[in-house]
């Protein structure tokens, strides 16, 4: 399975996932988290994901302690799996799936 197919999968059955992000300038380790939506940024046509961050590795300097809302660039996910053991998460009140942001979404809530 690519990225998108298990990001998918665990965005349909409201599952966690645990991930490396592997970009420059970032904290190698892993996170943990909710993913809610994969889409194409419409100003950049990068492939971003957005993920409720529960625990994990952060680049300092921490501007915000977890959990709290993230987005990563798709291209430096790495090791990405769904926590299928774990329970199935509710959909947080802050969720935006009709925002402007999700135009081209690939896969969302």
């Amino acid at each position: 399975m690519d990225n998108l197919e298990i990001l998918t999968k665990a965005i349909q059955l409201q599952k966690p996932i645990s991930f490396e992000y592997n970009a420059p300038k970032h904290v190698v380790g892993k996170r943990y988290g909710n993913p809610y939506a994969v889409y194409i940024d419409v100003g950049t046509n990068n492939i971003l994901m957005d993920i409720y961050r529960t625990s994990g590795a952060q680049t300092p300097p921490i501007k915000k302690p977890l959990p709290d809302w993230k987005r990563y660039l798709v291209d430096y996910l790495s090791e990405i799996k769904v926590l299928e053991e774990e329970n199935s998460f509710e959909i947080r009140h802050d969720y935006k799936p009709n925002s402007p942001r999700y135009a081209k979404s690939l896969v969302k809530i």
